[in-house]
């Protein structure tokens, strides 16, 4: 919808979308030519032809900006360049809409890809971007065609990230050195504040022509009629738009978030199931679970049905092992519906193809994760399990040296930090580590993690911010997120009203556990928690009996409403 609002040729079309099962996607116009990043192949372009190009990509955005469309993601490879030297501008999939209510991004997330990014952007989140943010993106890859490398390119992402915030980036001496002119276009266009930048893409399109008055504009410009967009199903492009902001802000590693270093060795793909298996087995034993996850799928995706039990064991390892070792219930791990659905098949009806270790794994059976300590050698999930049952000071210790040796950029590293903290009562710190696991790739992981953790000892204003932090949870497609939710109102934070129909889309495998934890919550909970923490517990399939303790304790007045929760559970 919004990439239809603009009227230019420069702006890739949308013709059509669609769903297959939950997976929804775009067809897209079929564009000859190639991606800046093919194009210049890591070398400086000509002055007039960098200028020219980019001039060229300021004038799409500024028809994008006039229609109250950010893109917030330009870069070498969403740039092309058609055989005629015409100037087109790929994936809005991250665009937002400048005066549009509606977030298609949670408050406080990182969108887009790093090195490209304004300082903004990564200090304050989606709601602070506006038109001046893509100007600051216009002039990082103006300074990339003319040197040949990104300003804030550096050996991983976090570096990246501070580079932007604190790097004034300059142009080196020398015979290959650029017009001063158009130095100085680069300059101001990249500045921290964005109010010393552009005022606007318009003006720093005009800027590029007066500073090199050679430049002339390469194929047809100005406007193109408006397309017709059909919609396959309801809402199927704002999940297109999530799964696009996801692939985006989502570096579980290398081959899927950044551009590639050009002085490493090329990643192999996943192109035979020896391989794949191969890979993803050596991933599974270091403890590099979200990328085997991702990578599993992949191979999947690509026919390789061997893949799959080893998909399996990533999900079940990713999802229950940190709970496992923070202490945590294990009915948490009942979150990223989809993509288990896929994998295990539906846990609402189990079936006999289902891999009865993994997920019972995967529902914390206590017989499953002995059965896997036995088996799994020295592995990081066999060290997990170790810890679990330590006391909680040598569970930090311990947790803290798996930190260390797992490498910063995976979001392991990042999970066992957010216990650590939690361990040693840095409730900041905790936070902070929680947010670079969800960034490394993590996911909702992470934030059920930090959430769960904090809540026993957070206050009523922490718990207020919890409560806001897991509302923005999926409530389809995040039950363990809901419950949790749930239980936070029971402590007297929130206004959600309860729905027995979201513990009804808890897994089979997840329900019994949780009904007795729900079930022993009530034991403990004050008279007005009582009775929603056991109306939990009735739509997990818990029986009431009024005869014994919880159920004794409940107003027969409000009786017959456990009953009737029963009956819509059976």
């Amino acid at each position: 919808r919004l990439t239809s609002k603009v009227e230019h040729r420069g702006v890739v079309r949308v013709l059509n979308s669609d769903a297959v099962g939950d997976r929804p996607y775009l067809v897209l116009e079929l564009v000859a030519g190639e991606t800046l990043r093919q194009y210049a192949d890591g070398a400086a372009l000509a002055p007039s032809d960098a200028a020219r190009i980019v001039a060229e990509t300021a004038d799409i955005l500024a028809a994008a900006h006039a229609q109250g469309v950010l893109h917030r993601d330009i870069k070498p490879d969403n740039v092309m360049l058609e055989p005629d030297g015409t100037v087109r501008v790929l994936d809005f999939g991250i665009a937002r809409a400048i005066a549009d209510d509606t977030q298609l991004t949670q408050t406080g997330e990182i969108v887009g890809t790093p090195e490209y990014m304004a300082p903004e952007q990564l200090l304050e989140g989606p709601e602070a971007t506006d038109a001046r943010t893509d100007v600051h993106a216009l002039g990082v890859l103006l300074y990339e065609l003319l040197t040949g490398r990104s300003p804030f390119r550096s050996a991983n992402l976090f570096q990246s990230l501070k580079l932007v915030e604190s790097l004034v980036p300059k142009f080196d001496s020398g015979a290959a050195e650029p017009p001063t002119q158009l130095q100085l276009v680069v300059r101001r266009a990249i500045e921290k504040r964005p109010g010393d930048r552009h005022a606007s893409a318009a003006e720093l399109a005009a800027a590029l022509r007066t500073a090199m008055p050679s430049i002339v504009a390469t194929g047809p410009q100005g406007p193109r009629s408006k397309w017709p967009l059909r919609f396959g199903i309801a809402g199927s492009l704002f999940g297109v738009t999530a799964l696009l902001f996801a692939a985006y802000i989502t570096p579980d590693n290398d081959r899927r978030t950044s551009r590639p270093d050009p002085n490493r060795a090329a990643a192999p793909q996943l192109q035979s199931a020896a391989w794949t298996t191969e890979q993803l087995e050596q991933d599974l034993l270091s403890g590099n679970w979200c990328a085997a996850l991702t990578d599993g799928e992949q191979a999947l995706a690509d026919g390789h049905q061997a893949a799959r039990p080893l998909a399996q064991q990533a999900l079940a390892s990713s999802h229950a092992a940190w709970l496992r070792v923070a202490g945590l219930p294990p009915w948490l791990a009942a979150y990223d519906m989809h993509r288990r659905e896929r994998l295990f098949g539906d846990l609402l009806e189990p079936s006999a193809d289902l891999n009865p270790e993994w997920s019972q794994v995967l529902s914390g059976q206590e017989a499953a994760w002995r059965a896997v300590a036995s088996q799994e050698g020295d592995s990081l999930l066999t060290q997990l399990i170790d810890i679990a049952s330590q006391p909680a000071n040598i569970r930090r210790d311990r947790l803290q040296g798996i930190a260390q040796r797992l490498p910063i950029e995976q979001p392991e590293h990042w999970l066992a930090q957010t216990i650590v903290r939690h361990l040693r009562k840095d409730r900041a710190g905790a936070e902070q580590a929680a947010e670079m696991a969800w960034l490394t790739g993590a996911g909702e992981l992470a934030v059920l993690l930090d959430a769960a953790l904090a809540m026993p000892t957070a206050d009523a204003s922490q718990r207020a911010a919890l409560w806001r932090r897991i509302a923005k949870a999926d409530r389809e497609d995040c039950p363990a997120s809901t419950l949790l939710l749930l239980q936070l109102q029971t402590r007297g934070t929130g206004n959600a009203t309860f729905e027995p129909s979201v513990a009804h889309a808890f897994p089979t495998t997840h329900r019994p556990n949780a009904a007795s934890w729900f079930l022993a919550q009530a034991n403990l909970a004050t008279e007005r928690q009582r009775l929603m923490l056991l109306r939990i517990s009735v739509a997990l399939g818990a029986t009431p009996n009024f005869n014994e303790a919880p159920w004794d304790r409940v107003p027969r007045d409000q009786r017959p409403r456990l009953e009737r929760d029963q009956q819509r559970a059976k």
